[in-house]
């Protein structure tokens, strides 16, 4: 499939970030996506490391278990019987401070 939109009038962040996006009018099916994040500021040594939500059903997942006060980048990829697709464009989101 092609790279997924991602759609940020649906995507925030509130306690956890809810990331929403959609495929492409010309694009493949996809039968399930994988979701991209990782800490894009003051990250750990080393190259930035992407954690990964995989098999995620639908064109919408919150992400989770974040540090608190920090800018994430996300990206999305779907999958079909071809494979991987290309990634999405990346997006910053800060996860909301410490209550």
């Amino acid at each position: 499939p092609d790279a997924p939109v991602i759609d940020t009038q649906r995507t925030y962040a509130y306690d956890q970030i809810y990331l929403c996006w959609r495929l492409p009018e010309d694009s493949a099916e996809a039968w399930h996506y994988e979701v991209g994040y990782r800490q894009a500021e003051h990250p750990p040594k080393g190259l930035p490391r992407w954690h990964k939500i995989e098999e995620v059903q639908g064109t919408g997942t919150a992400v989770g278990c974040l540090e608190l006060d920090r800018v994430y980048a996300l990206r999305v990829r779907g999958y079909n019987k071809a494979g991987y697709g290309e990634y999405s464009e990346e997006i910053y989101l800060r996860s909301p401070p410490a209550p």
